[in-house]
């Protein structure tokens, strides 16, 4: 519908509906489901993300959704804007990751949808224990047009994290033994659905930990600042480094 938005409430509005069903956020979540299950449900996060990719946005009427061109260096300025207004503490190796990202950003190939925070905790899922489904998937704040790769690096920073320091706090359901299937299994489900083979994702999933070590510093500077509030907060902080070093071990160009 076509229909401009002041003609129906008066201001730019949005419609969303109810879906039932759970957000898989913490390893106690998968009791409900089947290893198997559990596997099936990662090949089809993949899946999902190669058909968000493989979406046309001038086709969807969001040719002027965001700006491809540059996006991946614009991204790099943004991120090392918030890290340097967040500063409490002096973190060598994520400033270490982040010149070395910034001086090493690819070359992007064709823009598509980004949903810039793609992760299962991200999503609704449903279904019987043994076939669990994506129902919905949430949180797009920060959707826009630009390198894709950026949502495969983000998804395969948070497959892994849980075996960082400090790093089941932000891992979600995706922990070992459950079922899910590895993170090369991901990729190759996402290559078969795209049709296409996915180049080295090196600088993506490095950038990824990155961009997640800015947050996560910046709400650990809010909390010694006092202006967070409820628990877990004080040990946000202490991923932030796992973080940087994991990133800088992922882009190491020796290794």
């Amino acid at each position: 519908d076509d229909t401009e938005s002041r003609e129906v409430t008066g201001t730019v509005f949005f419609v969303m509906a109810f879906v039932e069903g759970a957000v898989l956020d913490r390893p106690a979540c998968n009791a409900d489901w089947t290893p198997a299950g559990l596997h099936g449900l990662g090949i089809e996060v993949a899946e999902i993300l190669a058909d968000l990719h493989a979406a046309e946005p001038e086709r969807l009427g969001l040719g002027g959704f965001g700006r491809p061109d540059g996006y991946l260096a614009r991204q790099m300025r943004t991120w090392a804007r918030q890290l340097d207004a967040s500063r409490s503490r002096e973190v060598p190796a994520l400033d270490a990751l982040g010149s070395r990202l910034a001086a090493a950003v690819p070359d992007s190939g064709r823009a598509a949808i980004v949903h810039g925070d793609y992760r299962l905790d991200n999503m609704i899922v449903a279904g019987p224990p043994g076939a669990p489904r994506v129902a919905a998937v949430l949180d797009w704040e920060m959707a826009t047009l630009g390198d894709p790769l950026v949502d495969l690096g983000m998804l395969g920073m948070y497959w892994h994290i849980t075996g960082l320091a400090g790093g089941e706090r932000a891992a979600g359901a995706i922990v070992p033994g459950a079922g899910y299937p590895a993170f090369d299994e991901i990729v190759d489900a996402y290559a078969a659905r795209a049709g296409t083979p996915v180049p080295d994702l090196r600088w993506y999933r490095a950038f990824a930990c990155y961009k997640l070590a800015v947050i996560l510093e910046g709400v650990h500077f809010r909390y010694t600042k006092g202006h967070t509030v409820g628990e877990g907060f004080d040990a946000i902080g202490a991923l932030v480094a796992p973080l940087a070093e994991e990133g800088l071990w992922i882009s190491d160009p020796t290794r």
